[in-house]
């Protein structure tokens, strides 16, 4: 039932998934890093594989099981499986029931290429991201239903206390379900949630279109270029200062491709769009392909049709938060600038005065990509720490906030730990060493 089964770890990892987890910090035969905190569990139960509306979703009950429930926002391009490694064996071992979903917009195969799809999960016809939203609300519903009809309790569906865990653009999926939850005539379905490096959809504010749109213009003459003034329009797109050792990486594989997907999504008549398997062609060398970079040279979000910044608005995040919300930010993402994202979110949920129910940790030295920690081509001087220690964390938190109503720390900067192995504790800021998967 946990990625201990080896056919459930080969679905887990496959196109890269493990790539999320911080496998490369620490050493598996001292036991130190991912190898002490990454421990999992021989559980036992029940797992259900289904269909729930458009998307594949898989749903986990462990017999222990201590009648509550996880729910998953998976990054963009992924699969149902692809948290498996960070949030479903780790719950699973606390007894959580675990459900996640493809968000009904897995994407299609290029021929001849079985893992393509993951290069736009919203090139499909009728895909969109407010499908995510629906998606999720439905996932939860059926987890909740089939745990109140297989499973003794004296709860009814909807009471099942339920708990969101998201990152990337799954923290967006979180953010917006914890805002819309019980509006509109719908149940209320989450009683708190933790979001990882969440991507903040605004129509009117920088967004990641426009983040990203500045950095592809500017990108080759900075890095390649040595070009003083296209740097400082990397820091001033929100870049964060001191990730520079992190571009290339970002350049080769994730800023070109990241922008045409969603560019595309909500400026579908934007001029010199690629056809999506093009967002991330590749010469002989395996060396991205800049051929097609001219075609943001003269793009402006600002100046495109209305209609547009009528389709994010659509999807957009509020801040009117319906229950309690734990952030986590890498003070070094550069791909979901905290300038960009994180830091302006804060100042949403204060705006429409819900910080009560929100706390937000900035980790030093954290990345998007927890994969790249200690990657002896990307991070050679072990410069990155983890940031899945801090979610766990901060789970943890969130559990005791909203079933002991023990407050958890204010938000705060929280600085890395001395010492290579340990991270920074949220409560005390004394070093200390992660949580594991065992319980």
């Amino acid at each position: 039932m946990t990625t201990k089964n080896p056919a459930q770890l080969a679905a887990a990892t496959v196109d890269g998934n493990s790539g999320l987890a911080p496998v490369s910090w620490g050493s598996e035969q001292e036991k130190t890093g991912w190898y002490h905190m990454y421990q999992p569990q021989g559980i036992t139960g029940v797992q259900v594989k289904d269909r729930v509306e458009d998307g594949n979703i898989v749903l986990r009950i462990p017999d222990n099981w201590n009648g509550k429930l996880v729910a998953a926002g998976i990054p963009a391009t992924r699969g149902e499986t692809s948290t498996d490694l960070l949030f479903s064996d780790y719950v699973l071992a606390k007894g959580y029931a675990f459900v996640a979903s493809d968000k009904g917009t897995p994407g299609e195969e290029q021929e001849g290429d079985p893992f393509a799809k993951a290069k736009n999960a919203l090139s499909v016809e009728c895909a969109s991201i407010a499908k995510w939203n629906r998606q999720f609300r439905a996932t939860v519903r059926y987890a909740q239903e089939y745990l109140f009809t297989h499973r003794k309790t004296d709860q009814v569906a909807s009471e099942i206390p339920t708990y969101g865990l998201g990152i990337s653009n799954g923290g967006y999926v979180i953010r917006y379900a914890i805002e819309s939850d019980g509006k509109n005539g719908e149940p209320k379905l989450f009683n708190g949630a933790v979001e990882w490096e969440g991507v903040l959809w605004r129509a009117e504010e920088p967004n990641l279109i426009t983040s990203l749109t500045t950095v592809v213009q500017s990108a080759k003459a900075a890095l390649y270029g040595g070009n003083l003034a296209a740097v400082n329009s990397l820091y001033e797109a929100g870049l964060p200062k001191g990730t520079e050792f992190l571009w290339p990486y970002h350049d080769q594989y994730y800023w070109f491709l990241t922008l045409n997907i969603y560019r595309d999504h909500f400026d579908s008549h934007a001029p010199k769009r690629l056809q999506w398997p093009e967002y991330l062609a590749l010469n002989e060398q395996g060396i991205r392909d800049r051929s097609r970079d001219d075609i943001f040279e003269q793009y402006s979000y600002a100046k495109r049709p209305k209609k547009v910044k009528e389709k994010v608005k659509e999807i957009e995040n509020t801040g009117d938060l319906t229950a309690p919300l734990i952030s986590v930010t890498a003070a070094y993402d550069t791909l979901i600038f905290p300038r960009v994202h994180a830091y302006p979110y804060e100042q949403l949920v204060k705006k429409t005065g819900k910080a009560k129910w929100h706390r937000h940790y900035v980790i030093e030295n954290g990345n998007h990509i927890d994969g790249l920690v200690w990657n002896e081509h990307v991070d050679p001087n072990r410069k990155l720490q983890p940031m899945l220690p801090y979610v766990y964390q901060a789970f943890e938190l969130l559990i005791q906030w909203v079933e002991e109503k023990v407050e958890p720390p204010e938000s705060h900067f929280v600085h890395a730990p001395t010492e290579p192995y340990k991270i920074t504790n949220l409560k005390t800021k004394q070093f200390m060493n992660p949580l594991t998967t065992q319980g």
